[in-house]
């Protein structure tokens, strides 16, 4: 017998957690035993472009597509072993593939969940079953086209949901109505740029500590809520009073005024906020001599710690305030 047949099953599984699951899928060759093995793997990790070549025009092939959706049916369908994680990248002119999909992998009792999904023409409703989920710690989802919360998700809860990332929060504000509480998020929310729906998730997150905003450029409208500083309003800043945060991390600063003036709001807003960490946009042109000064004298006007870190380094940090 070779080595490779005599290997256990717990050690193959291990192995094979390491891989995409088409490369998973690939090792079947080196073994009989192996055929099937990459269906017990605990992680499952799918880009649809790496089956079809898009860039080959392998899309529009007859049976192409059926193909790959029978391959992901062999994998999610016809096994019930536990799933740890599900990373889903797929572009479908069908939700209901997916939806099935992701419904299994819930089913399993999957941790992690790290979706990019494209509907074409379409508007994607996230499965009830995701508002349900009693095991579901990470949840990042990322749709390039309108999608909604299953309808009544307030009354829902994810009891184990510690990091929540969401793409495309403006159209989140679209149903942000039915936002569930996510009462023991702890670790992380990330917004892109909609800002319409930064209240209603703080208010929906009573636990929430560290909240990460990658870019605070936004389209400001009318309905950006009480966050934005640019928004006349009376209740202007009264989600970020109310919310616990301790930590704010702010990702692709680019140094413009409107950046600056919202991170004095936050520091004036967030009753908590222990630390702010700025993350300045990597090959970005910025006045870092400007930034780094008026930084500076927001360190010294708050109790706040604010640091910054451009260009591979941390040019503030407020225990270097006075050295600086």
């Amino acid at each position: 017998m070779d080595r490779v047949s005599s290997l256990p099953d717990e050690l193959v599984c291990h192995v094979l957690s390491y891989l995409t699951t088409k490369e998973a899928a690939l090792t079947s060759v080196l073994s009989k035993r192996w055929r099937n093995m990459f269906l017990l793997s605990p992680n499952i990790d799918v880009d649809d472009s790496v089956f079809l070549h898009p860039e080959d025009g392998k899309r529009e092939r007859d049976g192409i597509l059926q193909s790959f959706r029978d391959f992901m049916d062999r994998v999610l369908l016809l096994n019930d072993s536990p799933i740890k994680k599900l990373s889903l990248k797929c572009r479908t002119d069908n939700g209901r593939h997916v939806g099935r999909w992701i419904c299994n992998a819930l089913d399993r009792d999957v941790i992690d969940l790290d979706l990019l999904i494209d509907v074409v023409d379409a508007y994607y409703c996230i499965p009830q079953k995701m508002f349900l989920s009693k095991t579901l710690v990470e949840l990042k989802f990322r749709c390039s086209c309108g999608f909604g919360w299953w309808p009544g998700a307030e009354f829902s809860s994810l009891p184990m949901l510690k990091s929540l990332i969401i793409n495309q929060g403006m159209v989140l504000s679209l149903c942000c109505e039915s936002v569930p509480v996510f009462n023991n998020l702890k670790a992380r929310s990330e917004t892109d740029r909609g800002w319409q729906a930064v209240p209603i998730l703080l208010k929906n997150c009573p636990h929430l500590e560290t909240l990460v905003l990658d870019g605070l450029l936004h389209f400001k409208t009318d309905k950006c809520g009480d966050a934005c500083d640019f928004v006349s309003r009376a209740d202007k800043g009264r989600s970020l009073a109310s919310c616990p945060v301790k930590k704010l991390k702010i990702q692709r600063f680019r140094g413009t005024i409107r950046e600056l003036v919202m991170i004095k709001n936050f520091l004036d807003s967030f009753s908590c906020l222990k630390e702010m960490n700025i993350y300045a946009e990597e090959d970005y042109p910025t006045n870092l001599d400007f930034n780094v000064k008026t930084l500076r004298l927001y360190n010294n006007c708050c109790t706040c710690d604010v640091q910054f870190k451009a260009r591979g380094r941390w040019l503030l940090h407020k225990k270097w305030t006075s050295a600086q």
